[in-house]
Order: structure tokens, then sequence, then C-alpha cells
């Protein structure tokens, strides 16, 4: 079940995060930085961050997954390298792990001079949806 074919959260939509590319357990994200998503410090607030990290790693474990699996986010966990500045940010993420009931997944993301800023693993519950 590819992210891109579905419909994205209110969220996603107000921070204009998308899908650029999802296949065979990988992903990248993009975000185009606006005013809104500064800190008082002027670079992106670290919680954009998470979710760009949780949304890649999600939408990297949700490209393997069957039309009638989905998951939910059931750990995070983030190291900020630099401060989120640029035009633009680039998640790029990949599966690790994938069990009947679990996933694990991790992401790097990247400004828009090609920076590592961030790096994320995430775990995912492998959910069973009723049709």
């Amino acid at each position: 079940m590819k992210l891109s074919k579905g419909k994205n959260s209110p969220f996603w939509d107000y921070i204009k995060m998308k899908v650029i590319s999802e296949g065979n357990g990988q992903a990248e994200l993009r975000i185009d930085i606006f005013q809104e998503l500064y800190n008082r410090n002027e670079s992106v607030q670290g919680g954009v961050l998470a979710t760009l990290i949780d949304g890649t790693t999600g939408a990297a474990v949700a490209s393997t997954l069957s039309q009638n699996e989905t998951v939910v986010t059931t750990e995070l966990k983030i190291n900020y390298l630099l401060p989120g500045t640029g035009e633009y940010l680039i998640g790029k993420g990949e599966m690790k792990h994938k069990g009947k009931t679990l996933a694990v997944a991790q992401a790097e993301v990247y400004n828009s001079k090609n920076q590592l800023i961030a790096l994320g693993m995430a775990s995912f519950m492998i959910l069973k949806l009723d049709n």
C-alpha cells in the first residue's frame, strides 16, 4: 500500500509534506520550508523534523504492505544534528526489519544544501484492516 495513492493527513497538507518516491521498503519525502514552520531561532521547529522522519519511515514500511494492512507508529527516536534551515528538507527512509506485526525503519533528513541535519528510527505495528 503506497501512501502516495491514498489520502494525506490534514497536518501533512498544512506543512506541505509530499511523497517524492516510495517502493520496495524505501521512501523519500519533501517539505518546502515556509515561515510558519520556524521556531523562535528561525530554524524549522523540531516537531516538523520529527513529523518528516515519522512520515518517511512510515512510507518506507507502507510501501511493502498489502491493501488490507496499515501501520501505526509505536516508537520514534530522533537525533538532531544541525538546525533545520534552507529552502526545503528531504527525508530519506529505509525499512530495516519487517515481521508479522512489527516493522522498523530509519531515516535521514537533509537540507537544501545536502547537509545531514537529523537521523531517526521508528517502530511500527502492522495492523490488518477490516474490509
